[in-house]
């Protein structure tokens, strides 16, 4: 089960994402303008360890396929949690 909740178009420009989360004092932090660097230190995580968001190994081009065509989920999530993208809402959050 996976689960996630989606953000009105008007809060994006006060959401901040970082690879690896914010306890590691990243010295890059994206928006939803301008992502890339995030996906680069996501992308050169799996070239440097071999893993994703999941347990099974793959490489930067599988990696990169999975995200584009979302081929299909992890058959279990093992140590999906040693990878991750934080993402930070500043300011007020209300439910609608």
């Amino acid at each position: 089960m996976h689960g996630y909740f989606l953000l009105s178009p008007s809060v994006h420009g006060r959401v901040t994402h970082c690879y690896g989360g914010s306890q590691a004092l990243p010295q890059d932090v994206g928006t939803a303008d301008c992502f890339d660097v995030v996906l680069a230190h996501l992308l050169e995580s799996v070239e440097a360890t071999g893993f994703g968001f999941g347990p099974e190994p793959t490489s930067v081009h599988d990696f990169i396929v999975h995200l584009v065509f979302r081929t299909s989920p992890p058959a279990h999530n093992g140590r999906s949690l040693d990878y991750w993208i934080e993402t930070e809402i500043h300011g007020e959050i209300v439910p609608e």
